[in-house]
């Protein structure tokens, strides 16, 4: 993959795909415990990866993609310059996939709502370069994503 934008489609695409969904028993908001089971999904997914050969720092990728360039990501708290480049693509593409996909205590806002999104954090809490190449993405290169 040669562009921040081939690797956006990749990541989305196969988020869409191959998301993984946590039940929940109740169908209220989850703010309470959403932040201890993202640090929990995170560290998770690190250790399934870390093992893993390949010329990209997956383990780390995943273990960061809920960090935000302000500082108020999970789970360590990373702030600009300490959160490694390969880290914020996946960080918006993460919120575009969970902006377009039902929740278990929300419908999916759709997809036309993520780039709003990507437009408010831009700089703050996403990565400037990266917000950019998302929004070329769906505004210029009329990219979508497909229903799972």
């Amino acid at each position: 993959m040669s562009s921040a934008e081939d690797k956006f489609i990749w990541i989305l695409e196969y988020k869409a795909s191959y998301s993984l969904t946590f039940i929940f028993d109740q169908r209220s908001s989850c703010d309470h415990f959403c932040p201890k089971l993202t640090a929990k999904s995170n560290q998770t997914g690190y250790d399934i990866l870390r093992e893993i050969e390949c010329p990209w720092p997956i383990a780390r990728i995943v273990f960061e993609h809920h960090e935000r360039m302000d500082g108020v990501g999970c789970p360590r708290g990373l702030k600009g310059s300490e959160i490694p480049p390969e880290s914020r693509i996946p960080a918006i593409a993460d919120v575009i996939e969970a902006i377009a996909s039902n929740r278990p205590y929300r419908p999916a806002l759709g997809v036309e709502a993520a780039p709003e999104e990507i437009v408010r954090g831009r700089g703050a809490a996403y990565d400037r370069e990266a917000a950019d190449a998302c929004l070329r993405l769906f505004r210029e290169k009329g990219y979508h994503l497909e229903k799972a």
